[in-house]
């Protein structure tokens, strides 16, 4: 997979997030691209709490769909 946009730092090695009473997670028409997509894809994958993700209104293109894919497949709790 290959994303055309640099990646944040970040996105090497992400930290743990534990945020264990989110169950919902809108950033819907937040203008959230495929490199946003590719950050929080390695976020969700290691995420056990949101089961409702929301990214309505977002140009996250096939690139950013690639990855939202990438991550449901590592993660159990969301639910599509």
């Amino acid at each position: 997979m290959t994303d055309s946009e640099e990646s944040p730092e970040f996105v090497k090695e992400p930290k743990a997030c534990s945020l264990p009473h989110l169950k919902k997670l809108s950033l819907a028409n937040n203008g959230f691209s495929a490199t946003g997509m590719r950050a929080l894809s390695h976020v969700l994958s290691a995420n056990s709490s949101v089961e409702e993700l929301v990214l309505d209104r977002n140009p996250i293109k096939d690139v950013g769909a690639a990855w939202l894919a990438r991550a449901l497949s590592k993660n159990a709790t969301l639910e599509v």
